[in-house]
């Protein structure tokens, strides 16, 4: 092989390797966007949304899309922030 194919070859697999992560991380971005501002609609600070991991921000997602009054959705929401940090 040639070092022309094999740059080719290494260009297509580091390629092939990156897109789905950058799809993977647009999404995250996505979700803690949607994340911070249902957080922020219920009243609570969203300066540590930082530190959560995508587990924590699914967790959230969950919470503020169940049918739970404000108030429960509120204390759910902190708890899981509270046992991040």
């Amino acid at each position: 092989m040639n070092s022309t194919v094999k740059l080719f070859a290494a260009a297509a697999l580091a390629l092939s390797v990156a897109a789905p992560l950058s799809a993977e991380s647009a999404g995250e971005t996505m979700l803690l966007s949607a994340v911070m501002n249902e957080v922020s609609r219920l009243g609570i600070e969203t300066s540590s949304l930082d530190n959560l991991t995508l587990n924590d921000l699914v967790s959230i997602a969950t919470i503020v899309r169940g049918d739970d009054p404000q108030d429960t959705q509120k204390r759910k929401v902190q708890q899981v922030i509270d046992s991040a940090n």
